[in-house]
This record gives structure tokens, sequence and C-alpha cells, in this order.
């Protein structure tokens, strides 16, 4: 079931914290030297423990009320407006699993207790009830089975919960987007703290010793920080319905889809090529291969981008046209002729789509085959339920004119809602493409700062007397796994907050591309610009006439 997958879910998150934790406190322990290893191992445990409670307090503020409830109500109450048997109206969940997954089993399972099995419909939903960890679902079907048994109007006990339904959905959306805002907040602000802190961890490591074990784990450690606060948000904030998800899959989605993950692997081969090609990997050969990278994998990022414009676009045309075509069809009572006075309207990038369905519907294919063929043209989930919706309500009976509007009402909800939470999302891409690109000037220009002292206190040490030399505090350290560093925490800053991004946008995941392209790009610039400014600054007031920056380090 729905919850007990979730439930899992969390479980195996909070476990996972642990067991990356411990690792990286045994490196701590082995790599650096008493007290500080001690310490360290104390402070990443204690970090570890609370970013496990704040994944705490967020699975258990997850609500279980979701859009595909939201949906199934709404489908079943206007299946219910036909009167129809009532069976007939759990079928209407139970025949659509690509729609409502999980949902869909429970109802064939009480269809099947009512039809195949002998049982009541009052005591087979009570069955149902008992054994859905859903809280909400569960309440809902114990008052449904106790409508049944009294024999009271099922369809406005469904109008009645779908409006509370959607009431508390969007209390809890709001409440959500709310929430949302500080902790994105949190996460843009904790990714500049992650760099400041490993160039905290450089000044220290040349101070005391030029120890490279502390680069190591300070780099490791916050390269997992990354990861951990991508994983926060991935928990806090779930996906919500966008492209179609029919089958068989659309052929533009599958060209972006498969043509995406080709232009990754390309990429990424054709970023070793520079490095190798370059005798080894430095800084602007760095910048080289993220550039090669991502302007590779643009092309097919901005037709993602294209696709989701013009699914969104859909979205705002399609609660008109079935608003207007339910009420033509109740007037007519003809698909055919309920079309046309639609067909010279202005619906968009809906027109296409909708002057194909009137010309398979004249020539008398399929209904179902001609409306399903519709709603993969017109590209969004949204409308591939409404349009389910829609016919299995004309099918079964029901007022067409009532679909029409509930559909459209409930879908402009819906994007109302999606408007919110896109908001929020534009001010945190926003910011955090900011963010990234100072992020990476900061960190490179540390870098390179650590490579020149190195080099010059290595000529010190040469030139001083031993007796000197040996109660030096300082020591020159071995900077050549720099760029090694560099290049796995940058790729890891870049992925993580290109699948965050895609992730808290409304939007299609194929966007994801995109996102990559965009962020491999900004740290391509933004280390080609701290090696600029790092070397005329160097070069013209810091160093020494024999001491002579390298372009590109």
């Amino acid at each position: 079931m729905k919850g007990s997958r979730a439930a899992l879910a969390r479980y195996f998150y909070r476990a996972g914290l642990l067991i990356l934790g411990l690792p990286i406190a045994a490196a701590a322990l082995v790599t650096l030297e008493p007290p500080n290893n001690f310490l360290s191992a104390i402070v990443i445990m204690l970090t570890f423990l609370g970013l496990q409670a704040m994944l705490f307090l967020i699975g258990s503020r997850i609500s279980v009320l979701d859009s595909e409830m939201l949906y199934m109500m709404l489908h079943m109450r206007l299946v219910a407006s036909g009167k129809p048997p009532t069976g007939r109206i759990f079928r209407a969940v139970a025949d659509y699993p690509d729609v409502y997954k999980e949902y869909s089993s429970i109802f064939k399972s009480i269809y099947d207790l009512g039809r195949e099995w002998g049982y009541s419909f009052p005591r087979a939903v009570a069955i149902a009830a008992e054994r859905v960890e859903n809280s909400v679902l569960s309440n809902i079907l114990q008052r449904l089975s106790g409508v049944l048994a009294v024999g009271e109007d099922v369809e406005e006990f469904l109008e009645r919960e779908y409006r509370t339904l959607m009431s508390e959905y969007e209390n809890v959306y709001t409440r959500t987007m709310n929430s949302a805002r500080v902790l994105l907040g949190i996460y843009v602000t904790m990714l500049g703290s992650l760099v400041f802190l490993v160039s905290t961890f450089m000044v220290l490591a040349f101070f005391f010793g030029g120890d490279t074990g502390i680069l190591l784990l300070s780099y490791s450690a916050v390269t997992a920080g990354s990861l951990l606060l991508g994983l926060l948000v991935f928990m806090a904030l779930k996906q919500e319905p966008f492209e179609y998800r029919g089958k068989p899959e659309i052929p533009k989605y599958r060209i972006i889809k498969y043509g995406g993950a080709l232009s990754l692997l390309a990429g990424a081969a054709i970023g070793s090529a520079v490095i190798v090609l370059k005798g080894g990997l430095d800084f602007m050969g760095l910048a080289q291969a993220y550039a090669a990278a991502g302007i590779l994998m643009l092309p097919l990022g901005i037709l993602a981008r294209i696709e989701e414009s013009r699914v969104r676009n859909a979205d705002e045309f399609f609660p008109v046209f079935i608003r207007s075509y339910g009420s033509h069809l109740a007037t007519v009572g003809n698909m055919v002729k309920a079309l046309e006075p639609l067909l010279i309207s202005n619906l968009g990038v809906i027109m296409g789509p909708m002057k194909r369905l009137y010309s398979r519907l004249k020539n008398s294919v399929n209904t179902m085959v001609a409306w399903d063929l519709f709603s993969a043209e017109v590209g969004s989930e949204m409308a591939r339920r409404g349009v389910v919706m829609f016919i299995d309500t004309v099918e079964a009976g029901g007022d067409a004119n009532l679909a029409g509007a509930l559909i459209s009402d409930h879908h402009n909800d819906m994007n109302r809602l999606r408007k919110l939470r896109y908001q929020v999302a534009s001010t945190f891409s926003s910011t955090l493409f900011i963010m990234h690109g100072a992020a990476i000037v900061i960190l490179l220009i540390m870098s390179k700062l650590l490579e020149l002292f190195s080099q010059i206190l290595n000529q010190l040490t040469v030139q001083l007397p031993p007796e000197i030399a040996d109660i030096f505090p300082f020591r020159s350290m071995d900077v050549t796994i720099l760029p090694v560093l560099n290049l796995v925490f940058i790729t890891t800053m870049v992925v993580v907050n290109s699948a965050v991004v895609t992730r808290v946008t409304p939007g299609s995941k194929l966007t994801l591309y995109f996102y990559l392209a965009l962020y491999l790009l900004l740290s391509a610039g933004s280390i080609f610009v701290a090696v600029k400014i790092i070397d005329f600054v160097i070069g013209s007031i810091v160093v020494p006439q024999d001491v002579v920056p390298t372009e590109g380090f």
C-alpha cells in the first residue's frame, strides 16, 4: 500500500544517514591526528544525527493526502451523477491503474469482493477500510460504508468528501510552500557554508603542517553534505504530475529522454578526452571539459524546456476547452457536433490536437482511441486525467455539462496551486544559480592561493638555514590533488543542484538535461573567471618576479 511504501522509504533514508555517517567518521579517526580526529568524528556524527532529526520532522509532516486522491474522488463523484449501479462507481477507479496507481488496486478489491465473492458492497468497503494504511482514505471508506448501508445518496456524499478534501489539500499545499521557502533558503545558505568550510580547512592545512589528509577529509565531508542537502529537498517536496504519462510513450519524449542520456555520456567522454589531451588535470582543462559537456547537452535541454512551456500553456487552455465542450455535448448530444463550435475559437496549443480529434471522430475512429490520441498530442498529464474522467462519466450516463464544469474548476485550482509553487521555485533557482557561480569562484581562488603559498614557502624553506627551517611552523603541501578534489566537488554540486531545481520546479522531469547543461556552462565560466582574476591579482601585486603564475594553474 501507498502508506507502507512511504513509511519504508522514510526508514530507509534515516538508516542511510547513519550508514553514510559512520565511514566518514571512521575516515576522520584514521586520517587525522589526535585529538582532532576524535573531535572531527564527533562533529560528523552529530551532523548526521541532526540531519536525521530534520528528516524525521519532515517525514512526520508529509500529508497522506495527494493529488491522485483528489482526482479519484472527483472521478467517482462524476460517474455517480449518472446514478449507475454501485459497482460501476468503484470501477471508475479500478479500471485505470496507470492513473490512480495503488488506489486502483484498493477499489478493484472492493469491486471483486462485491461481485465475485458475494459480499455486500457496504461490507466490502468496510473490509477495505480496515486494511488501508492511509488514514484519510480509511476514514472516507468507513463513512462510505455507512452511507451505502443506509441507502443515502452516494453522489451527495462524494460531493461533500471531494469539497472537503480539496479545501484541506489547498491548506496543506499552501503550508508546504511556506515551509519550502524556509527549507530552500537553508539549502542555499548551507551550500555557501560548505564552500567556506572547505576554504577554512585549506587554511588550517597550510598553517598546521601541510597535512593533505585534512583536505581529503574536508572535501569528502562537504561533498557528502551537498548530497544530504539534496536528499532533504527530495524528501520534503514531491514531484507533481506534469507531462503525459500514458502508453505508448510519446516519441518526442522518448527522443529527449534517451537523447539526453546519450548526450550526458558523450559529454562525460568529451570532457575526459579534453583532460587527457591536455596531459593532465588542471583548472583550465576542467573548465574546458565542463564547457564541452554543457554545450553538447544544451540543444536537447532547450528542446525539453520548449516542450515544458508548451505543456504549461496547454494546461492553461484545457479548462476552457473541457468546460465548453461539456456544455455543448449536453446540448447537442453528439461528440462530433459538440466540437464544431470550438474549431473556430482560439484555444492556443490545443487547437491542432482538437482539429485532429474532430477528424478522427467524424471518420468513426473508436472514441477511446481518438481521445487517447488527443491526450497524447496535448502532452499534459492533467489533460489526460481530465479526458479520462470526462469520457468515463459520459459512458456511465453522467451529466456532461456538470463533468466539464467540475473538471474545469478542478484544473483551475490545480493550476493556481502550481503557480504558487512556481513562484517559490523561480526565486530559489535564481538565488541558487548566483550562489553556485560565487561558490566556485571562491573555491578556485582559495585553491590558487593555497598553491601559490605552497610554492613560495617551498622556496623559502630551501633558502633558510636547517636549524631555522626545522622550527618554522609552516610547511608546503602537495597541491596536485586540488584539481581532482575540485572536480569531484564541483561535479557533485552540478548534479545535485540540477536535480534539486528540477524537483522543486513544477514541470517536466526531462528539463533535468537543461539544468545540467546550464550548471555545467556556469561552472566552466566561473572557473575561467576565477583563474583570470587570481592570476591578474597575484601576478601584479603578490607574486615575486621568480614565481610567475602559470596559465590555468
